[in-house]
């Protein structure tokens, strides 16, 4: 049996215009809630990262979900990112990550300063870089390979 869905789709703004799709989940009650940001694997934002957001939701966590592939072909997107990471750790993805990470922290019933990130097999370098510029306190990543370094500053 599959459980109805807690989350909703919204739109999250980026900075200099447009918009980012993303999954939602909040969970019940006034809050404010600790945060999670939910990076998808190379598939993108599909029912099982929706299915995460909700969980997270079930355990008391808000949780988003950007769809970092969501700008066109998913093959070109993914290469794109790739490219942008490795050639300097920038790019959309990092923005539209930051983006949803402000989002969620801003919402009404989300504390701000209890976010954290989790990650399905996303590449290392842009979470590191990233993270390094917000509140976030706590980064898991699920990754297939070795990760060489630490990926959060001590």
């Amino acid at each position: 049996m599959i459980a109805a869905r807690m989350g909703e789709d919204v739109r999250v703004p980026m900075p200099g215009g447009g918009t980012l799709p993303a999954a939602l989940a909040i969970p019940d009650g006034p809050g404010p809630h600790p945060g999670v940001l939910v990076i998808h694997e190379v598939f993108g934002l599909n029912d099982d990262m929706r299915i995460v957001t909700d969980r997270l939701a079930g355990a008391g966590y808000a949780a988003i979900a950007p769809d970092l592939l969501s700008a066109g072909n998913r093959v070109t997107c993914v290469a794109r990112l790739l490219a942008e990471v490795a050639r300097s750790g920038r790019g959309r993805a990092v923005a539209q990550l930051g983006a949803a990470h402000r989002w969620l922290g801003a919402h009404e019933r989300v504390a701000a300063r209890r976010l954290a990130v989790i990650g399905f097999c996303p590449p290392p370098a842009p979470i590191r870089r990233g993270c390094r510029r917000t509140s976030t306190r706590w980064v898991s990543l699920a990754t297939s390979g070795c990760i060489r370094r630490q990926v959060m500053p001590s």
